[in-house]
């Protein structure tokens, strides 16, 4: 296959497809975490803190906590993994 026809070929798949492959989430984002729960992995060593401030936060929210104050209890958080 010539490059002119693997380009004409990619953009007719790209076209079928609706448009151009996705890029996936790097690991650390609740994105990856998603990947992770749908192949039934374990959370590797960068989502494993992700999820637990997501799942955090919701626990906050559901009590009535504001934003601003879950923003600064996240960070904490974070601060308290670094040390």
């Amino acid at each position: 296959m010539t490059d002119g026809q693997r380009s004409r070929w990619a953009r007719y798949r790209d076209r079928k497809r609706g448009g151009p492959p996705r890029q996936l989430d790097p690991h650390g984002s609740l994105g990856a975490v998603r990947r992770h729960q749908r192949a039934s992995e374990d959370l590797c060593d960068e989502c494993a803190p992700v999820w637990s401030d997501h799942k955090h936060a919701a626990y906050l929210r559901r009590k009535g906590v504001s934003e601003e104050e879950i923003e600064d209890r996240l960070r904490a958080r974070a601060a308290a993994r670094v040390q």
